[in-house]
């Protein structure tokens, strides 16, 4: 396509189906990066089509490469089939469950309750983090950083009762501690979201809570005695200990 400068990705796809092939399949609705409808890989990474320029992803040979989000099954095109990712969702219960019986007024929070779950708010449920997650790449158990992100906002929401039983859930194989921390998700995330940073809040509150019986629970208590011990880590235990 010729004359893209001020198009977004949106744009072109928009215009390649309105002008050149009408069969061109792909998910939009907003156009302005708030419903996460037109994800999709543009270069091998997971973004909003309708938030990227264009000419900012054209590469040398004039050419951007687009594929259907990753970890989840092509339907047609760029449309893919988010079941499992809602799937992963609803495993999550992501919903209040308060301890007592609800108040017919709505329940207050302070600003510094408010702030512990306002980044989590924030995700659009896109997918671009779940598409570029290196562990679901190899474990399809793992929940996935935006369900993760999603669970957090109820783990740390005041008016929630049930954060000892979210946290012993989160931390069973497939959870928390499976994140490999590598960062991906937050690289990804086109809102404050910022799911890893969600999954290390989880991980401090099941800390707090005493949800210690596994092997990442143990391995993050391991290597903080070895640091506030000597400095530095003992390489040696930390595996014997977690």
């Amino acid at each position: 396509m010729d004359g893209t400068d001020d198009l977004t990705l949106l744009d072109c796809l928009n215009q390649i189906k309105w002008t050149l092939d009408g069969s061109l399949t792909y998910r939009m609705s907003c156009r302005s990066a708030i419903c996460g409808s037109c994800a999709v890989k543009a270069n091998g990474h997971a973004i909003l089509a309708c938030q990227k320029q264009a000419s900012h992803l054209v590469k040398d040979n004039d050419t951007i490469t687009l594929e259907p989000l990753g970890n989840m099954k092509p339907i047609k095109d760029l449309a893919v089939d988010f079941k499992p990712f809602w799937d992963k969702v609803d495993k999550v219960s992501p919903y209040l469950q308060p301890d007592k019986k609800t108040s017919e007024k709505e329940t207050k929070q302070s600003p510094e309750q408010f702030k512990l779950i306002d980044d989590a708010s924030t995700c659009i449920m896109c997918g671009a983090c779940y598409s570029d997650c290196n562990v679901l790449e190899v474990d399809d158990n793992f929940l996935g950083p935006a369900a993760l992100a999603k669970a957090q906002r109820f783990v740390q929401d005041s008016r929630d009762g049930k954060t000892l039983a979210r946290v012993k859930e989160l931390s069973k194989p497939g959870g928390i501690w499976d994140c490999t921390h590598c960062g991906e998700c937050v690289e990804r995330c086109p809102k404050p979201a910022e799911p890893f940073d969600r999954i290390k809040e989880i991980m401090t509150v099941a800390l707090e809570q005493g949800v210690t019986s596994n092997n990442g629970a143990r391995h993050a208590l391991s290597f903080t005695k070895s640091v506030k011990s000597s400095g530095s880590l003992n390489e040696n235990i930390i595996p014997v200990e977690s």
